[in-house]
């Protein structure tokens, strides 16, 4: 069950690192015009 738990909670924890990375990279990307006064 241990091991289990570990490689849910790595997946999970990963998953939330990606969607980030992912935000990030389009916030920086595409900045809004209005937000860059």
């Amino acid at each position: 069950m241990g091991t289990a738990g570990a490689v849910l909670t790595l997946s999970s924890l990963c998953a939330l690192g990606l969607a980030w990375l992912a935000g990030r990279k389009q916030g920086e990307g595409a900045p809004r015009p209005e937000r860059c006064d």
